[in-house]
């Protein structure tokens, strides 16, 4: 996936049997909360978000406020009540097609309205 920042590796690697992290982007993407950055224990997560490295812990999740809400970039949804969770499968199909993209941003609204 590329972005502004460079290329990503989306690619997924199991991660139920390892720690990983719960990355916290709150306070840097317009939120006023702590940062809750975090090592979660196995099966919390069950793909990564991006590729990684042997010997480096994998990223579980990252969340992020986006239009006043809180979203989660996860590489498998876990079906957490309360958190509207996306993949980068999501954010990639959405940048190519603005109709999805429409939809998608619906879609994370009325999420973040219940």
């Amino acid at each position: 996936m590329k972005t502004s920042y460079g290329s990503i590796d989306i690619s997924r690697s199991d991660i139920r049997k390892v720690a990983c992290w719960s990355l916290d982007l709150r306070d840097v993407t317009g939120g006023s909360e702590p940062d809750e950055t975090r090592l979660c224990d196995p099966g919390l997560f069950l793909l990564s978000v991006c590729s990684f490295e042997k010997g480096e812990t994998p990223i579980g999740e990252i969340r992020i406020m986006w239009r006043g809400g809180e979203l989660s970039i996860v590489g498998h949804p876990t079906a957490r009540e309360g958190v509207v969770e996306i993949t980068p499968e999501h954010l990639v199909a959405a940048m190519d097609d603005s109709g999805y993209r429409s939809s998608l941003v619906t879609w994370i609204g009325e999420e973040q309205a219940l």
